[in-house]
Protein backbone atom coordinates (compact mmCIF):
# COMPACT_ATOMS: atom_id res chain seq x y z
CA UNK A 1 0.00 0.00 0.00
CA UNK A 2 1.67 3.28 -0.87
CA UNK A 3 1.55 6.16 2.04
CA UNK A 4 -0.34 9.16 1.69
CA UNK A 5 2.64 11.15 0.42
CA UNK A 6 3.86 9.05 -2.34
CA UNK A 7 0.05 8.77 -3.72
CA UNK A 8 0.13 12.81 -3.47
CA UNK A 9 3.42 12.57 -5.41
CA UNK A 10 1.36 9.96 -8.33
CA UNK A 11 -1.50 12.61 -7.87
CA UNK A 12 0.88 15.66 -9.21
CA UNK A 13 -0.11 17.66 -5.59
CA UNK A 14 2.57 20.14 -4.05
CA UNK A 15 4.72 18.56 -1.79
CA UNK A 16 3.58 21.10 1.09
CA UNK A 17 -0.27 20.42 0.14
CA UNK A 18 -1.46 18.90 3.21
CA UNK A 19 -5.13 16.15 3.36
CA UNK A 20 -6.78 16.34 6.62
CA UNK A 21 -7.68 13.47 8.86
CA UNK A 22 -6.97 9.84 9.76
CA UNK A 23 -4.70 7.90 7.40
CA UNK A 24 -7.61 6.42 5.85
CA UNK A 25 -9.27 9.59 5.55
CA UNK A 26 -6.32 11.10 3.90
CA UNK A 27 -6.07 8.07 1.04
CA UNK A 28 -10.01 8.53 0.17
CA UNK A 29 -9.43 12.15 -0.25
CA UNK A 30 -6.38 11.83 -2.40
CA UNK A 31 -7.73 8.64 -4.26
CA UNK A 32 -11.07 11.02 -4.82
CA UNK A 33 -9.02 13.98 -6.07
CA UNK A 34 -8.62 15.38 -9.67
CA UNK A 35 -5.24 16.00 -9.98
CA UNK A 36 -3.93 19.90 -10.12
CA UNK A 37 -2.83 19.85 -13.39
CA UNK A 38 -5.92 18.36 -14.89
CA UNK A 39 -8.15 20.98 -12.84
CA UNK A 40 -6.70 23.86 -14.30
CA UNK A 41 -6.50 22.70 -17.59
CA UNK A 42 -10.43 21.95 -17.38
CA UNK A 43 -10.84 25.93 -16.24
CA UNK A 44 -8.58 27.26 -18.38
CA UNK A 45 -10.52 25.11 -21.31
CA UNK A 46 -13.74 26.78 -19.61
CA UNK A 47 -12.51 30.01 -19.40
CA UNK A 48 -11.74 30.41 -22.81
CA UNK A 49 -14.74 28.72 -24.22
CA UNK A 50 -16.99 31.38 -22.23
CA UNK A 51 -15.04 34.26 -22.77
CA UNK A 52 -13.25 33.11 -25.90
CA UNK A 53 -9.69 34.62 -24.07
CA UNK A 54 -7.21 32.32 -23.26
CA UNK A 55 -6.54 32.58 -19.37
CA UNK A 56 -2.83 33.04 -17.94
CA UNK A 57 -1.58 30.40 -16.17
CA UNK A 58 0.13 30.91 -12.68
CA UNK A 59 3.03 28.09 -12.01
CA UNK A 60 2.72 27.24 -8.44
CA UNK A 61 5.90 28.98 -7.66
CA UNK A 62 4.88 32.39 -9.15
CA UNK A 63 1.55 32.16 -7.02
CA UNK A 64 3.42 31.36 -3.73
CA UNK A 65 5.58 34.38 -5.26
CA UNK A 66 2.49 36.21 -5.31
CA UNK A 67 1.43 35.56 -2.00
CA UNK A 68 4.94 36.28 -0.32
CA UNK A 69 4.44 39.89 -2.16
CA UNK A 70 1.55 40.58 -0.42
CA UNK A 71 3.18 39.29 3.11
Amino acid sequence: MLAVHEIQAGMAFDPGYTILGTRREQVRQAGNAVTPPAARDLIAALVEAITGDTPQIRTAVAARELVGAGA
